[in-house]
């Protein structure tokens, strides 16, 4: 009995069904301070830099091109020829599709594939499960119950607390103590009760036997009111029909509860039982099995290819090239990438500029919670412990560089961000850094430290752990030393010898985000 009329009552629950995307894209993660990501594909040739070789597509160029995709089988599952999507039942879509080698738009193979291509030239490409979607996981059918219960009675707070942004946004002007307010957004009218700097207390103006809109599927009526709790009761109708994610389902309603029958129609696509959505694939007297893997998992694909454009991308060339790594200090992704920018500035560190930086963001997306989060107007992710580091990390850089590699490795193995501030000086003892003088570096010069990083951030448009930038320029290859130290090495007006020297084959890096 959720919906969205009680957003800033934080008891909204909204499920949606979306459509499809196009096969062949290759969906951004959606990262959170979890920072999960899948793995990449396993790919036969490595993604050597987003920088082009002198002929044909290569990363960083953008493409544009015509396909066809079948099956082992032969069925076409996608194509953007509308005749054979026609003969096959497909939907049409005619337009080149266009992309940017590099950026993980595409499945991995996919991409591998278009490399070297030219302009009108036509190729058959097959790319095994592997490098597509994956061979299907047995782990990834799941099963959901049936039946729902729900209470039929909830129990919700009368009294809110909401960031001071929150309330000017959704009112329109300040909050005023004794002020009673109205918005589509909540089902009641509220009184303002206090007001802080940085927030603003409500309460419900509401009494037993209201009938507020909580629910477009049925009816509410307040059944209890206190001046800390509401209770509300759902009266839905027995044997009403509902729409829901998994098709029609039939409520029954008993005294305490409401029992909700799904039966959903094999073969469906839900947003269901997982974030990624899956397929019906099974329904019995008490479950739902769904498949989320993709549909296309354990599928070898083979695509007929006409490159009908390339766009090919610009080196930026210098004497000393430039090399910035912005990272959040506890963000996984980006101590991975450290781990392989390591030995490429160990390889070239004569040669080039490097510099660490750090991902800062501004205290706009914390609002209400810049304690936990933010110093100074400047915050991170992962909260103050990951954001002080950032800030000694600075100081080291500028104190002691050759300590530096050293003592990251330290904090990146021994420390959380949960922890950091607390263990910090453990890492800077071991590997022989001053802790007086970092100390006295982010008392005096942290906040001003990070605030630089944070103007940075806003100039390169950084806004997640890790990104590269090469001349200036955001990095999208592969995320081993070998792809990075060949990116850099193609910015050189005369490369030194040291380009010449092999860090280790390609391997298979995560390509997740904290952002």
């Amino acid at each position: 009995m959720k919906d969205n009329k009680v957003l800033l009552l934080g008891i909204l629950a909204v499920i949606v069904v979306a459509g499809g995307a196009l096969i062949i894209m290759g969906g951004p993660n959606c990262i959170d301070d979890t920072c999960t990501a899948s793995p990449t594909a396993l790919i036969t040739a490595p993604l050597n830099s987003i920088l082009p070789t002198a002929s044909g597509a290569a990363a960083g160029d953008t493409v544009s091109v015509y396909y066809v995709g079948t099956l082992a089988s032969g069925e076409v599952f996608d194509t953007t020829d509308e005749a054979i999507a026609t003969a096959s039942g497909l939907p049409v879509h005619t337009d080149a599709l266009e992309f940017t080698i590099g950026e993980g738009q595409m499945i991995g193979g996919f991409e591998e594939g278009v490399k070297g291509m030219e302009e009108g030239e036509v190729k058959t490409l097959t790319i095994p499960a592997a490098e597509a979607y994956g061979e299907h996981d047995p782990a990834k059918v799941i099963s959901i119950p049936k039946v729902e219960v729900i209470e039929r009675t909830q129990e919700m707070d009368r009294v809110m607390e909401i960031a001071l942004n929150v309330y000017t946004q959704t009112f329109g002007d300040e909050p005023v103590v004794g002020t009673i307010k109205e918005t589509d957004q909540l089902p009641w009218a509220v009184e303002v009760t206090a007001v802080t700097e940085t927030t603003t207390t409500l309460k419900a103006i509401v009494s037993k036997g209201d009938t507020p809109e909580l629910s477009t599927r049925w009816p509410t009526t307040v059944v209890a009111v206190t001046d800390e709790k509401i209770t509300v009761r759902a009266d839905a109708e027995e044997g009403q029909v509902i729409d829901t994610p998994l098709g029609d389902a039939t409520v029954h309603v008993k005294e305490a509860i409401l029992e909700i029958t799904y039966n959903p129609e094999i073969g469906l696509f839900v947003y269901a039982g997982s974030p990624g959505g899956g397929t019906v694939t099974e329904v019995t007297d008490d479950e739902i099995k769904i498949d989320t893997n993709h549909k296309l998992a354990g599928e070898d694909l083979t695509f007929k290819i006409t490159l009908e454009k390339l766009d090919k991308h610009e080196l930026v060339k210098a004497a000393v090239p430039e090399l910035h790594m912005y990272v959040m200090s506890h963000c996984p992704y980006g101590q991975q990438a450290e781990a392989s920018v390591e030995p490429v500035h160990d390889l070239l560190k004569e040669h080039i500029s490097f510099q660490p930086r750090f991902v800062f963001y501004d205290e706009a997306n914390y609002a209400g919670q810049e304690e936990k989060y933010c110093e100074g107007g400047a915050c991170s992710m992962h909260g103050i412990g990951e954001l002080n580091e950032g800030m000694r990390q600075l100081c080291i850089w500028e104190q002691a560089p050759a300590k530096w590699w050293d003592y990251v490795n330290c904090i990146n193995s021994d420390t959380t961000y949960g922890n950091v501030n607390d263990k910090w000086d453990e890492c800077a003892v071991k590997v022989g850094v001053d802790v007086d003088a970092v100390t006295k570096c982010e008392d005096e010069r942290g906040v001003e430290l990070a605030l630089i990083e944070q103007a940075a951030n806003q100039e390169y448009g950084v806004r997640g752990s890790p990104t590269i930038i090469i001349n200036g320029e955001v990095y999208k290859g592969a995320r081993d030393a070998e792809s990075i130290k060949d990116a850099i090495c193609a910015t050189f007006e005369n490369p030194p010898a040291a380009c010449s020297q092999e860090l280790g084959a390609a391997v298979a890096t995560s390509t997740g985000s904290c952002a």
